[in-house]
């Protein structure tokens, strides 16, 4: 008798250890869970392939293309935009400086489709950004922006589609994807990592993936909330310090899209 209550009392406080080991660790991650989601500091956001498939409205995109000397992909860029089968979009090129044709292509473009296609040309670096606030600013309440450079080009004729499947998502205001490397001609995916609960601090935004990422779309509005924002400085140096108040702003709403987007010359210094 002695024996077996000396081994219940065993299994007894073998139980109330692995509680107390046990428990604390799984109180603690939620802990911080839940405290970092209240903060908007972690992106729960669903992948795109589990957003439903039949969106219910249809959102208006707006391509915005900063070129400078890219002769040798804008008919790329042009022809692949063109092609999508969903058609509520626009496409605004900001040029700045171009000196090899590239120019003179993008102005063939706007004379073949006048209505949807548009040019901005920008004397001077600092102009870029002015005119790039200006005209989100200007653009209808919901509209989404999508932000390429004139070495990339949409990889299919269903990234439109597809981007409008994933803004059906209410939780997601940003998106990026994969892209390809192109001029290899084998089809290799590139290193761009899906967004996994990166955390946002103070200073070090343009870490962010959705930062670095070749493609990436946005709310206009979000860009709006960061001009109206007083606190949120926008300087004009390069994409990514104009771009990371943007994301920081967004926080926890980004979307990861797991197909391959745009293709981009690798070879191509990025402007």
């Amino acid at each position: 008798m002695k024996i077996n209550r000396k081994t219940k009392n065993f299994h007894h406080n073998i139980f109330i250890l692995c509680l107390i080991l046990i428990v604390p660790v799984f109180l603690f991650k939620e802990y911080f869970f839940v405290r970092a989601k209240k903060r908007g500091r972690v992106c729960p956001v669903e992948d795109f392939c589990q957003i439903d498939p039949k969106p219910i409205e249809e959102r208006s995109f707006i391509f915005i293309v900063l070129t400078k000397n890219n002769v040798e992909s804008i008919h790329l860029n042009f022809h692949s935009i063109c092609r999508q089968r969903y058609l509520n979009y626009r496409v605004i090129y900001i040029d700045r400086g171009s000196t090899d044709g590239t120019l003179s292509s993008i102005r063939s473009f706007v004379k073949h489709s006048p209505t949807r296609i548009a040019l901005v040309v920008c004397e001077r670096d600092d102009e870029v950004y002015q005119k790039y606030r200006e005209i989100v600013g200007g653009s209808p309440e919901g509209e989404v922006v999508i932000h390429l450079c004139g070495s990339d080009w949409l990889a299919h004729r269903e990234v439109l589609s597809n981007l409008n499947q994933c803004y059906a998502n209410h939780n997601v205001w940003l998106t990026y994807g994969h892209y390809l490397d192109d001029l290899d001609h084998k089809g290799r995916a590139s290193s761009c990592r899906k967004f996994k609960g990166l955390f946002y601090k103070k200073g070090a935004s343009h870490k962010v993936s959705w930062v670095a990422a070749p493609f990436k779309s946005f709310y206009s509005d979000l860009l709006r909330g960061v001009l109206i924002d007083s606190t949120c400085s926008l300087p004009v140096r390069d994409d990514r310090s104009f771009l990371s108040p943007i994301a920081k702003m967004g926080k926890a709403h980004i979307g990861f899209i797991p197909d391959s987007v745009i293709c981009h010359d690798k070879g191509k210094l990025r402007q």
